[in-house]
């Protein structure tokens, strides 16, 4: 018996394509205080066919969106949906995307991964540009159990957190 593991977790080729292609460079328009307020997170999104994969974006009191993408499991087209983001660690389970989100599904045709790409990527420049803005004019309540540092830093391999 010969036992692999498989490092692309079952995500379709598609959706791996269009995880790598994705940069945005924000640092033109962001100051080095501005950059702990968005993450992005990246996790596995399996749907029956639809094998892609979730970003989370987010502020540091877990409001954002989710950009779930991948392969459509009824046709070989691209889908993006986009939906809420409800502070929660997993990816979106059906009820996070309501009828509403659903029907703004986007599709892209199988050659259109460039395309995808750069739709995905004014999503998330849009919210990381907004969440950033509304930091600066509003700020946010303290939150003596949210730091910002233990948002993105996690603790060395061997320490518990």
């Amino acid at each position: 018996m010969i036992i692999k593991t498989d490092l692309t977790f079952n995500i379709h080729p598609v959706a791996l394509a269009i995880a790598n292609l994705i940069y945005i460079n924000l640092d033109d328009e962001i100051s080095d205080e501005d950059k702990f307020i968005v993450t992005v997170n990246t996790t596995a999104w399996y749907n029956g066919r639809e094998r892609g994969i979730c970003l989370s974006i987010y502020d540091i009191q877990f409001k954002g969106i989710f950009i779930v993408f991948g392969e459509n499991r009824s046709s070989d087209n691209i889908f993006v949906d986009v939906c809420k983001y409800k502070g929660s660690i997993n990816p979106p389970q059906w009820e996070d995307l309501t009828d509403a989100a659903y029907n703004k599904r986007k599709f892209f045709s199988y050659n259109q991964i460039y395309e995808a790409t750069e739709y995905i990527q004014d999503i998330i420049k849009e919210t990381a540009l907004k969440i950033i803005k509304e930091y600066r004019t509003k700020g946010y309540k303290k939150n003596k159990k949210v730091k910002p540092s233990t948002l993105q830093d996690p603790p060395p391999i061997g320490e518990s957190i």
